[in-house]
């Protein structure tokens, strides 16, 4: 409230953010993430997905262009995940 007080009578200066910058383990922990997503949670071939809170959805051919790494990946020899139920 001191603060508050000063600031408002003008006896000291408000510091102004001038800059901003992210630490890099955060940019790199967001990339992995990223990609583990990426690489992990992909839809079937051919599937079209609805873009939220929207009557849109993204077509089946530009979503399977953009998964196909992932499937590329786990088509790899000795990479075959499965559920067990």
């Amino acid at each position: 409230m001191k603060a508050d007080a000063q600031e408002g009578l003008g006896t000291v200066r408000v510091p102004q953010l001038t800059t901003f910058e992210l630490p890099t383990f955060i940019v790199y922990s967001l990339i992995i993430l990223l990609m583990l997503a990426h690489f992990t949670c992909y839809p079937p071939l051919s599937t079209s997905i609805q873009i939220p809170f929207t009557s849109n959805e993204i077509p089946a051919n530009i979503v399977d262009a953009f998964f196909s790494p992932a499937w590329a990946f786990t088509t790899m020899p000795g990479f075959r995940p499965t559920i067990h139920k």
